[in-house]
C-alpha cells in the first residue's frame, strides 16, 4: 500500500467535516443511493450506444443522435459520481482509499471516461452514416469496462 494513501486517510480522519459526515446516519446511505443511480445512468447509456452501434436497438435514430440524447445525462451523472464519491471517501476513507479494488477501479473510471470521449468523437465521421468497426469495438469495450467498474464498486464493501 502506498504511504501517501495512508497519510491521506489519516488527514481525512483528522478533519472536523469527517466526523460530522460520519455521525449523520443518513449521509452514507443517501450518497450511496445517489452514486448507484448515477452509475445506472452511465451504464444504461453505454449499453444503448453499444446496442445501437451494432444495429440491435434504436435504429430509428443515428448513433450521433443517441449520443446527443445521452451526453448531458452522462455528464451530469459523472459529476454526481465524482461528488457523491468524494462524500463517501470523506465519510469512510479507509474503506475506499486503502482498498485494492478501489485502487483498481479509479484508474479504470478515468480510462473509460477518456475512451468514451474518444469513441464519441468518431461518431458520424463516415459520410455514408455507417458505424465503423472501431466505433463498434470501442462501444463494446466501454460497456464492458463500466460493467467491471460496477462489479469492483460493489465488491469494495466485501474485499480488497
Amino acid at each position: 500500500m502506498a504511504d501517501w494513501l495512508q497519510q491521506t486517510t489519516e488527514g481525512i480522519n483528522a478533519m472536523p467535516m469527517h466526523q460530522t459526515v460520519r455521525d449523520l446516519l443518513w449521509v452514507v446511505p443517501t450518497f450511496q443511493t445517489i452514486h448507484i443511480l448515477a452509475v445506472g445512468v452511465v451504464f444504461s447509456a453505454s449499453l444503448i450506444v453499444a446496442l445501437r452501434a451494432f444495429g440491435l436497438a434504436g435504429t430509428h435514430w443515428t448513433l450521433v443522435r443517441w449520443h446527443q440524447r445521452f451526453s448531458l445525462w452522462t455528464a451530469f451523472s459523472l459529476l454526481a459520481l465524482l461528488l457523491s464519491g468524494c462524500v463517501l471517501i470523506l465519510a469512510e476513507p479507509e474503506r475506499e482509499l486503502l482498498n485494492s479494488l478501489f485502487q483498481i477501479k479509479m484508474p479504470l473510471v478515468v480510462a473509460t471516461t477518456l475512451l468514451s470521449y474518444g469513441v464519441a468523437r468518431q461518431f458520424g465521421r463516415r459520410a455514408d452514416g455507417r458505424v465503423s468497426i472501431g466505433v463498434k469495438l470501442g462501444a463494446v469495450l466501454i460497456f464492458l469496462l463500466w460493467a467491471v467498474i460496477m462489479g469492483l464498486g460493489r465488491w469494495i464493501a466485501y474485499a480488497g
